[in-house]
């Protein structure tokens, strides 16, 4: 056990650590105890464990001083009390060497831990060199295969001949309506082979895409769109409504373009705009992520850096809007595999995602572990030719690992990690056939990737101590669009590699001992449901926008029965009736479906701090609280075989529906 795990175990009356400081006769009065002036031989700090079983360690500290440190060996392995008294020593010879250091900025870490934290841990395999452009390497397979298929989404099938073709007229005319080098273009990203097209077409033009999901509200789409900048937009037929004033269209299913199908020779550098990403924003809008040409293309290359099996045929069920969505994408096109576009229906019907994963033999998939588990439990025997499967967006249950071990002895599962912000990729975890954990890790940095788990001073931690998880390398993005005070809080100078930016993720981790990381949640309110990235000060903001709402506050509860998160809203209302339908048609004009809470807590009043705040802790039980206004919350059946108890069939592919609702930002 590690002493992380300590408030878990230990009533808060029983000490389990004792600390004794010896000095020799005659030692001066600084060897000893602060203030002491005469020294004594042995002292206790704090009281002896009392624990059945104890053992001692004895560290030497300079000026002859020794520490030992008694410990209750049923909670602590020898190695464990080592690295305390180890901690306790640098810490000790730092301060005598520098005694006006401040506190937090002398060093805990040993040199022999140091090294290992900094040169074996926190770094990846050394990456590949400078990347390549991913466009170029796709227009490579296109004049390599030109006549193999490229994308696939229901009939439609693309090859790569065809595809870079018609990218190239589209590029083409891009190029004569102004876009280029830092141009955003607005793209509706449906799940078609035209949206691919639009996607690869903005990139040989050098300029970035924007995707913007066409089920989001008119109002979240608009915000997006000036936000941006955007002055031309990629649109299928039935979407050129979302165009603003002023904005050119062109209409991806129809475009055929000029006589020009030549690969665009436009100079595009690494450090140029490829596309930006909007996630949920704390302040009520989302905000957008910039994600360079090289964060693209490292982070491609990465993944055949690591060993990956190249995607043979890779099924995406996550929507282009969707972070996550570009990994798939250009591994897929960059390695000449085809790539599976499921429609809208397929992805929210676990069946049809299992029939049409086996129908085209794919070997590699992308989901979150909720959707994932649940085509485990229906479908398994149509899952058999995949062969790489990543998982990420939420954490995995170890009982998901043990599943798919049984049914998918064959395929590797991958416990991914990384933010939008280090363009998605930045740790992974090969999960072994016999894992046994409590948790699974989120695995060891990608090749080029830097991972940290640091304090609040930015001091390194280490060995299962928990702190905030930092990331740097080639996949850290520019930062955040307009929003230069919101960049320069999360991305600051990394103090290890001059020069360079670290990103503040804002996830809290802690190395384990075979320099794994383990994943421990959030610093602040941010949450995910089924992989979406949710602020939840977004919802509470909006909530306070309806005219009826005085208070509100948004939190994450899990589900008694599943274990699924869900979202719970506690709103103060005006005097006067305000109907959950009414709320929810409300944020549904600005916020996505997913942002809506699953349940409705109705009160006279917030509890706050002392300090004003709203205090979530003293927030009531959702279970506690029946019927409790005109907006009452629905009650919930509390088990798995009650929630489809007289449910007919449509209800039960509903409810199934429901849950596999995958990512869509």
């Amino acid at each position: 056990m590690d002493w992380r795990d300590l408030d878990d175990t230990i009533p808060p009356s029983i000490t389990a650590v004792t600390l004794r400081l010896t000095t020799p006769p005659g030692a001066p009065a600084s060897a000893g105890s602060a203030g002491d002036a005469s020294p004594r031989p042995d002292r206790d700090v704090g009281a002896r464990p009392e624990r059945d079983s104890s053992a001692d360690a004895v560290a030497r500290v300079s000026g002859g001083v020794s520490v030992s440190l008694d410990y209750a060996a049923d909670l602590f392995d020898a190695g464990t009390a080592g690295r305390m008294l180890d901690h306790l020593r640098t810490l000790a010879e730092a301060a005598a060497a520098e005694p006006f250091m401040t506190l937090s900025a002398l060093p805990m870490l040993t040199p022999a831990e140091q090294a290992r934290l900094i040169r074996d841990w926190s770094a990846g395999p050394e990456a590949a060199g400078e990347a390549r452009l991913v466009h170029r390497m796709i227009e490579e397979r296109a004049a390599k295969n030109p006549d193999t298929v490229a994308v696939v989404a229901g009939e439609a099938k693309l090859t790569y001949g065809a595809l870079n073709i018609r990218a190239n007229r589209l590029a083409h005319r891009l190029r004569e309506l102004g876009a280029g080098p830092e141009k955003r273009v607005g793209v509706i990203a449906e799940r078609t082979t035209h949206t691919v097209t639009a996607l690869l077409a903005v990139l040989k033009a050098g300029a970035a895409y924007v995707p913007l999901d066409p089920d989001h509200p008119a109002e979240r789409q608009q915000f997006i769109l000036a936000d941006a900048g955007i002055e031309v937009l990629l649109a299928h037929t039935h979407h050129q409504r979302a165009a603003q004033d002023g904005t050119t269209v062109i209409d991806v299913d129809v475009f055929d373009g000029g006589e020009d199908d030549t690969d665009p020779d436009v100079p595009v550098h690494a450090d140029n705009l490829a596309y930006v990403i909007y996630t949920s924003g704390s302040t009520g809008t989302p905000k957008g992520v910039l994600v360079s040409h090289g964060n693209l293309a490292h982070a491609t290359e990465a993944r055949w850096s690591c060993g990956r099996i190249s995607p043979g045929i890779y099924c995406l069920p996550v929507p282009f809007t969707f972070d996550g969505a570009a990994a798939g994408l250009y591994w897929t096109l960059a390695s000449g595999g085809r790539l599976v576009l499921p429609d809208a229906m397929t992805v929210h019907d676990p069946r049809r995602l299992g029939r049409l994963i086996n129908l085209e033999c794919a070997t590699h998939f992308d989901a979150v572990p909720s959707q994932y588990e649940m085509l485990l439990s229906l479908c398994p025997r149509d899952l058999r030719s995949l062969r790489d499967i990543s998982v990420g967006g939420e954490v995995l249950p170890p009982h998901v690992v043990a599943q798919h071990a049984t049914m998918l002895p064959s395929a590797t599962l991958y416990n991914d990690y990384g933010p939008t912000e280090a363009t998605v990729w930045s740790t992974f975890h090969p999960c072994p056939p016999d894992f046994a954990g409590a948790s699974v890790p989120i695995g060891r940095p990608i090749p080029g990737a830097r991972v940290h788990i640091l304090d609040d001073d930015l001091n390194p931690l280490p060995q299962g101590i928990p702190g905030q998880i930092h990331i740097g390398g080639p996949g850290i993005t520019r930062g955040y669009l307009n929003r230069p005070a919101l960049t320069a809080e999360h991305f600051t100078p990394d103090r290890l590699h001059p020069g360079e930016r670290l990103y503040h993720t804002g996830d809290r981790g802690r190395w384990l001992p075979d320099g794994t990381i383990e994943f421990l949640g959030r610093t602040d309110t941010q949450t995910k449901i089924r992989g979406y990235r949710i602020e939840l000060g977004e919802i509470e903001t909006t909530l306070h926008n309806h005219p009826a709402i005085v208070g509100a506050a948004v939190t994450t509860q899990h589900d008694a029965a599943t274990g699924d998160p869900r979202l719970t809203a506690y709103v103060v209302s005006r005097a006067g009736a305000v109907s959950r339908e009414e709320l929810n048609a409300h944020l549904l004009a600005t916020l996505p479906h997913y942002m809506l809470p699953a349940t409705y807590v109705f009160l006279d009043q917030l509890p706050l701090t002392p300090h004003g705040k709203v205090d979530r802790q003293a927030l009531p039980s959702p279970d506690t609280v029946l019927d409790n206004g005109p907006a009452r919350r629905e009650r919930r059946p509390t088990g798995p075989s009650q929630a489809v108890a007289g449910m007919g069939d449509d209800e039960v592919d509903a409810l199934l529906n429901s849950l596999m609702k995958g990512p869509q930002e």
